[in-house]
C-alpha cells in the first residue's frame, strides 16, 4: 500500500487514453489523474495524494484486476470542464455584402414573379364574374320553376339598394343585376316588391366589362324555365383588344331553355 497507488494507477489511464483524450500534453508531461470516488480519475497537476474517500490500490494487484478497475470507473461527462463558446461566434450576424446579395435575390425574383402575379389577379377577377352570372340565371331558372311562376333577371345599377329596380340604361351587366319573383309574369315590373327579390348582385371591378351582344338587358323565365330571349355576353378587361382580354376573355351563351354556357373569347355561340 502506498501513498501514491491512485495516482499512479490514473497515470497509466491517461497514457492508455482514457479519461482524458490525449496521452500527453503540450508541456510534454501527462497529466497527473487522482481517483477521488465520484467520477473516476480527476485532474491534480502535482503528484499530490489522492482526495475524497476513494478506495486505495494496491499496486501488488494482477493485471486483470487493474483492467477491470479501469473498465469500471471510466471518468464520466461530468468530471470534465465543458468548452466555453467564443463570445463573437455565438453573437455574429451576417455582413453588409451577404446583405446586399439577399436583396439583389429577392429584387430578381419579384421582377420575375409580377407579371405572373397580376396574371392570376385578373383571371381570378374574370373568372368571378363568369360564375356569378351563370349561377345567378341558373338560380333564375330553377326559382321559376320550383315556384311554378314567372322570374325575371335584369340589369340594375341600384342593386345595393333597399328597394332595387331594373334599368335599361347602357350594356354593361357588370353594374349589377337583379333577381325576382313576378308572380303576374308582367313583363312591364320593373320594381319588385322587397319581398320577391331573389337575390341582388352589385357591382364589382369597374374595368372588368360584361356587355351584351343582343341587347338583352331583361330575361323573364317562364314557370317552365324558359326564358323570353337568348343572348351572348362577352366578358373583356377595359376593351376589346386589351392583352388580358385575350388571355382570359370568354363570352357566355343563354339558350332558348334556359341554359347557360361559357365559350372562348374569339368564338360566337352559333358556330361553337
Amino acid at each position: 500500500m502506498t501513498q501514491h497507488g491512485a495516482a499512479a494507477i490514473c497515470d497509466d489511464a491517461a497514457y492508455a487514453g482514457i479519461g482524458v483524450g490525449k496521452k500527453k500534453r503540450m508541456g510534454g508531461e501527462p497529466k497527473r489523474l487522482v481517483d477521488d470516488g465520484r467520477c473516476g480519475c480527476h485532474g491534480a497537476r502535482d503528484g499530490s495524494a489522492p482526495q475524497g474517500n476513494g478506495p486505495m490500490v494496491n499496486l501488488e494487484v494482477s493485471a486483470v484486476t487493474m483492467f477491470k478497475r479501469f473498465v469500471t470507473r471510466i471518468p464520466t461527462m461530468d468530471c470534465f470542464p465543458r468548452p466555453r463558446r467564443s463570445p463573437l461566434r455565438s453573437n455574429r450576424g451576417i455582413t453588409l455584402i451577404e446583405l446586399l446579395v439577399i436583396l439583389a435575390v429577392v429584387a430578381v425574383l419579384a421582377t420575375l414573379a409580377a407579371p405572373s402575379f397580376r396574371d392570376f389577379i385578373v383571371r381570378g377577377k374574370m373568372t368571378s364574374v363568369t360564375g356569378d352570372f351563370t349561377s345567378s340565371v341558373m338560380r333564375a331558372r330553377n326559382a321559376a320553376v320550383s315556384h311554378n311562376i314567372c322570374t325575371v333577371m335584369c340589369m340594375s345599377s341600384k342593386a345595393g339598394d333597399a328597394a332595387p329596380e331594373c334599368t335599361t340604361a347602357g350594356e354593361d351587366w357588370q353594374k349589377g343585376w337583379i333577381v325576382f319573383l313576378n308572380p303576374s309574369c308582367d313583363s312591364s315590373v320593373k320594381k319588385p316588391d322587397a319581398k320577391d327579390v331573389i337575390l341582388a348582385r352589385v357591382a364589382s371591378d369597374s374595368i372588368i366589362l360584361l356587355n351584351t351582344q343582343d341587347s338583352v338587358k331583361s330575361m323573364q323565365f317562364s314557370a317552365r324555365g324558359i326564358p323570353s330571349a337568348k343572348g351572348r355576353f362577352d366578358l373583356v378587361y377595359g376593351e376589346v383588344n386589351d392583352p388580358m382580354t385575350d388571355k382570359f376573355g370568354t363570352n357566355i351563351c343563354v339558350d332558348m331553355m334556359g341554359r347557360s354556357r361559357v365559350i372562348p373569347g374569339n368564338k360566337t355561340c352559333t358556330n361553337y
